[in-house]
């Protein structure tokens, strides 16, 4: 949002590349009546409309957020589903049938997270990109099965735990 201000200000031809838009993120779970987070919104919508294209990846969760915009295929290879290879690999036995959830917030460490209480649920089989992880059955390092690709990874678990735009 700030680079596509500075952009417009310096009048610079600006493209997005956007799934999401944080305007409906704001929109979706903060008040729009409170003055802050109208505030935010307002100033996001207004360098939004200052875009000179957005490229929209699908599927991409937009309404009006952008002026001008092609909507284009998804950017990411599709995975391979290799989910018994994953689970062989991370140790869990075959006969094992809980689901297998991987942790995985981008940039941010997974300790801003309970793990506590994650650690606690064993229902579940915990991916997490950490090495240094507590020794339990049920949680497991991503690091066991380097040099996969990413995308195998994501195709092959259950479900994953992430942020907004991932």
């Amino acid at each position: 949002c700030v680079t596509i201000a500075a952009a417009h200000r310096l009048n610079i031809p600006s493209v997005a590349i956007a799934s999401l838009s944080w305007d409906h993120i704001i929109k979706a779970y903060f008040s729009l009546d409170d003055p802050i987070n109208r505030g935010w919104w307002l100033r996001m919508r207004e360098n939004y409309a200052k875009t000179t294209l957005a490229l929209l990846p699908q599927p991409a969760i937009m309404g009006d957020t952008f002026p001008r915009y092609e909507v284009i295929p998804p950017l990411a290879s599709p995975g391979r589903t290799r989910k018994g290879e994953l689970r062989q690999a991370l140790g869990i036995a075959i006969e094992d049938e809980r689901p297998l959830i991987m942790v995985n917030l981008g940039g941010m460490p997974s300790h801003t997270l309970p793990l506590e209480k994650i650690f606690q649920e064993i229902r579940y089989h915990w991916l997490f990109k950490e090495t240094q992880l507590p020794s339990m059955d049920h949680v497991h390092s991503i690091h066991a099965v380097e040099p996969w690709p990413f995308e195998d990874i994501l195709g092959s678990v259950n479900a994953v735990v992430s942020k907004p735009g991932y």
